[in-house]
């Protein structure tokens, strides 16, 4: 089945630091990141949803894609981590959708995601 279909692995590199909404925005940045509001939690884990969102929609991937557990030589690795936080965020364990609202519980340690690309798909 996959040998006519192309496929792309995601999944975290070692964390720097806690995988918490401050935590990720802070390893994306470089920086320790400090909220710009003053509700907390709250204001941090939206930023993460927003950024998240945004970057979907700039990604050359299908709007919906099958997720495998398995992958193949020459399947490519994702390096970028906002992509990687993204599909991971945006991936349940059968479909990744990238209008779907952000799980940031998705984003952990050990996840891995292997999206299956339809065949003749290409980025519009």
């Amino acid at each position: 089945m996959r040998a006519s279909t192309a496929a792309a692995v995601f999944a975290l590199p070692e964390a720097k630091g806690p995988l918490t909404p401050v935590g990720v925005l802070a390893w994306l940045d470089g920086r320790h990141w400090r909220s710009r509001f003053r509700a907390g939690a709250q204001a941090e884990e939206a930023a993460l949803r927003a950024r998240l969102d945004a970057h979907a929609r700039t990604l050359a991937l299908p709007p919906a894609a099958v997720v495998s557990d398995r992958s193949a030589k020459g399947d490519r690795k994702e390096r970028n981590l906002l992509t990687v936080l993204t599909v991971l965020a945006k991936s349940s364990g059968r479909v990744y959708l990238r209008d779907k609202e952000p799980n940031l519980a998705a984003i952990r340690p050990g996840r891995r995601v292997v999206l299956v690309i339809p065949p003749g798909w290409r980025p519009s």
